[in-house]
């Protein structure tokens, strides 16, 4: 008996490590007409104070110092942009929020030479975006260039206009950048997410522009111009490009799946 507590104690300390919900309302289906996000992280000892970073400008060349989380985390350097928005908590003064929720994925894709957490990532990418496609884009950008090392993340990303559901997974170690699909969420639609992958087949352009760092159907759906062909390569899918699943492939679900 004693040994089936403790075993239930510490499912519990697991599944509890591993809870964080969001709840998106569209403009349409609030009664005021605002965009919403909701935060909330049942991680054991999660008491994260709210971080403060003041709007600036800054000079050419000039360098940030980035650490992740855990003691084990040394400062990293990262090129600072021209100008900087003011960040209060996960809000900017744009009115850029983002949020984020863990689905974890297939773990031989973490990159621990990437120097973004999804945390740390997210306080960046706030500073940085004028509204939430351009908070997507400077996620990809950043990623790319420093690499990413956490696991499958899901990313609320929402401004006073609209809200987007990006998830995001990196493509293995020693490999910059990372595999994801950004969809908008409609205007009149309320949704929920916790702890698993959601996005499973999605729209996809009928012709890649080149010139464009991503794959984009204006307003409705972002991706990674290799969120398929990575997976192929992986060996985790053999299929055709439109019956492609990010979740499946990326994030099947299993027993801890919400």
């Amino acid at each position: 008996m004693k040994k089936l507590i403790l075993s239930a104690i510490l499912l519990c300390s697991v599944v509890a490590s591993f809870a964080c919900t969001n709840l998106i309302v569209g403009k349409k289906a609030s009664a005021d007409g605002s965009v919403m996000c909701t935060y909330n992280c049942d991680s054991f000892g999660f008491l994260n104070p709210l971080d403060f970073w003041a709007p600036g400008r800054h000079a050419e060349g000039e360098m940030i110092a980035i650490r992740g989380w855990g003691p084990q985390t040394g400062e990293r350097l990262v090129k600072e942009v021209p100008y900087t928005y003011g960040v209060v908590g996960l809000m900017n003064d744009k009115q850029v929020a983002i949020v984020e929720t863990t689905w974890g994925g297939r773990r031989e894709l973490v990159n621990r030479e990437g120097f973004f957490d999804y945390f740390t990532l997210m306080g960046i990418a706030l500073q940085r975006s004028a509204n939430a496609r351009e908070a997507i884009a400077v996620i990809d950008q950043l990623v790319k260039e420093y690499g990413y090392n956490s696991t499958g993340e899901n990313f609320v990303v929402a401004d006073k206009d609209e809200a987007w559901i990006m998830e995001i997974i990196g493509k293995g170690p020693e490999r910059k950048g990372a595999v994801w699909v950004a969809l908008r969420v409609p205007d009149d639609c309320i949704t929920a997410y916790a702890n698993s992958s959601r996005i499973q087949r999605f729209p996809q352009v009928k012709k890649v522009d080149k010139k464009k760092a991503f794959n984009e159907i204006e307003g409705v759906c972002m991706y990674s111009k290799d969120v398929i062909s990575t997976a192929r390569e992986l060996g985790l899918y053999e299929g055709s490009d439109a019956d492609f699943s990010f979740r499946e492939a990326y994030g099947p679900l299993d027993f801890s799946a919400i």
